[in-house]
């Protein structure tokens, strides 16, 4: 049985709080950006969508990214990130699937399967949102330019 130390407020919708990102378009100027670390990609990627959001209550709060791809690339694997952590997967996301990264339950699921092992050495599914405003991150690589991160959270109190 899972057990939190903190309950969960409901928001004026009555529902969870939802921030919807997508990539930017790819940049097609080329070349290389300096300083650069190796190894070096020299395919065109997607650039990383930030999103600002407030996040209510007085405590910590677990939360769900569902990214939506297509979503690829060795170097460009799906990344969310915000205040001081990050989470990076390795696995590729086909068109119409869909990764499901729960910190509350820590699991990573494509298309409803477990996918252990799949995330980056810092990675961490003990991730929480602080109270406060917040910067959310979605990266990856996506030559159609569909693909989508939809995060998703309760405000939480302490108990």
């Amino acid at each position: 049985m899972l057990a939190e130390p903190s309950m969960y407020l409901e928001t004026p919708r009555q529902g969870a709080n939802v921030v919807d990102l997508t990539l930017l378009p790819t940049d097609t100027s080329g070349g290389l950006v300096w300083p650069a670390i190796a190894p070096f990609e020299f395919r065109a990627g997607s650039s990383t969508r930030h999103g600002g959001t407030v996040v209510g209550g007085t405590g910590d709060a677990p939360f769900t990214a569902t990214i939506t791809g297509p979503v690829s690339g060795a170097l460009s694997r799906p990344r969310i990130a915000g205040g001081g952590w990050e989470i990076a997967s390795s696995v590729t996301v086909p068109p119409g699937s869909t990764l499901v990264i729960d910190t509350r339950t820590q699991t990573i699921q494509l298309d409803g399967v477990n996918v252990p092992g799949s995330l980056s050495r810092a990675s961490r599914l003990t991730a929480r949102l602080t109270p406060g405003a917040q910067t959310l991150t979605f990266a990856g690589s996506d030559p159609s330019n569909t693909a989508r991160c939809r995060f998703e959270w309760f405000d939480a109190v302490p108990l």
